[in-house]
């Protein structure tokens, strides 16, 4: 017997005591002698784990996905086993999710045999995504709206077993420019953003873009049970935006290379703010899980002057799950900023979950919150349409080069992305 059989399915003969009478027992111990008695064993032949997990899957689409069912017989018979694959609620079966199995599977006796389970998805007819990582982020019951999952039994006269699936699918957009690289004439210019393919509206942010980094290469990064994470930064960008009540606030936007199942960890992002520009940094911006570790599944942006604060929280952090995007904000006033100083930064990334060691960094930008270079316009608030298109005019502004002259482009992130097309990098030639 080898190991993924000993973890699923036990033979009777071997366990003591097994066939006795059940007395004065509770129902869940009824159901642990019921899986010590079974004769038949079933898992992920893969994977080798007792549910079929299909994971996060942003779709733009009608997608399929595959898995091989491993049953294994323990009597001394040849065994036929009915297949039924099932929707744990009835909402779920509503038509964005089809299963399909054989009916049966007939099985050797002390052998094994193996069957394909496929779950089909019609992206158009799934839910709108209603999950953040920020204000949502410990909200596990929201999971109810955007999940799937169910069973698929297995079953003859003598045994009944079940085998858990379950699969997390993201109406998707699927935003492109048709271009990452536009010149202006005359100062001014046009970039076009199409998302024919999307199965919902794409938002589009925009901001200045500051900085870009090379992607580590693959040998440095960690492999499946290493216990570090390597946080890659792709690009940053800046922007300023109304907070409400007649003040301002600066965003930094930050998207990396890889992404993160949960904004909370392992990746934590500090903005390093030097605003008189005499080399020293005087206030940083940072992210960070409100309350505490494990605490409330939401993250937050906290920023404060250096070297030790009082470092307060401001906002949420605007960062959606399975995504490698994050969002941070502060009021200019909590990092010594108005709209016409000119100031410099570093953007730092870290592993906050296993070594807190650094593993990334953009420096030495310089920017002035209220004259960017080069700005953005002409996208509806909705987002470019799904299967639509939409034109972005971009133009420079006046003094733009002097005030910020990191600014190379626009950084434009995406929500309700596919993994592959969450931000693009697009440099503006004047």
């Amino acid at each position: 017997m080898n190991t993924a059989e000993a973890n699923i399915g036990l033979n009777p003969a071997a366990c003591p005591g097994v066939g006795a009478p059940i007395t004065r027992i509770g129902a869940g111990e009824v159901r642990v002698k019921k899986a010590v008695d079974t004769t038949t064993g079933a898992w992920d032949a893969r994977d080798l784990t007792g549910s079929l997990s299909f994971g996060y899957q942003a779709l733009t689409g009608s997608a399929a996905f595959e898995k091989k069912v491993t049953v294994r017989n323990y009597r001394s018979g040849a065994r036929t086993y009915s297949i039924t694959p099932s929707f744990r609620y009835a909402n779920d079966a509503a038509g964005a999710i089809t299963l399909d199995a054989p009916p049966s599977v007939t099985v050797p006796a002390n052998g094994s045999k193996d069957f394909n389970f496929r779950v089909k998805v019609d992206a158009t007819r799934l839910p709108v995504w209603t999950l953040n990582g920020g204000s949502r982020g410990g909200d596990g019951f929201r999971l109810q709206d955007v999940e799937f999952d169910g069973y698929v039994a297995i079953s003859d006269a003598t045994d009944n077993v079940h085998l858990p699936w379950h699969i997390l699918p993201h109406r998707s957009a699927d935003v492109t420019p048709a271009t990452t690289n536009v010149t202006l004439h005359h100062g001014a210019g046009s970039l076009l953003l199409r998302n024919t393919g999307g199965a919902v509206d794409g938002g589009v942010d925009v901001f200045s873009l500051l900085g870009t980094s090379r992607r580590i290469r693959p040998p440095l990064l960690p492999d499946a049970g290493d216990n570090f994470a390597i946080i890659d930064l792709k690009s940053v960008g800046a922007r300023m935006v109304s907070i409400g009540g007649g003040q301002f606030g600066i965003q930094f936007a930050i998207n990396t290379s890889g992404v993160r199942s949960h904004p909370n960890y392992p990746a934590e992002f500090d903005i390093f703010i030097d605003t008189n520009r005499d080399g020293t940094d005087d206030y940083v911006i940072f992210n960070l899980e409100n309350v505490g570790f494990a605490a409330t599944g939401q993250n937050v942006v906290a920023a404060g002057p250096l070297p030790s604060g009082p470092f307060n929280i401001f906002f949420f952090t605007d960062a959606d799950l399975d995504s490698g995007n994050a969002i941070l904000t502060a009021p200019l006033s909590a990092v010594g900023l108005t709209p016409g100083t000119q100031f410099n930064f570093s953007v730092i990334a870290g592993d906050n979950y296993f070594t807190g060691n650094t593993t990334d960094a953009i420096a030495g930008m310089t920017y002035t919150a209220g004259t960017p270079r080069y700005v953005g316009s002409g996208i509806p608030a909705t987002g470019v349409p799904a299967g639509g298109a939409s034109t972005m005019t971009i133009t420079a502004t006046p003094g733009g080069a002097v005030a910020s002259p990191s600014e190379k482009g626009l950084l434009l992130m995406y929500r309700d992305a596919r993994t592959q097309r969450q931000a693009d990098a697009i440099t503006v030639s004047p």
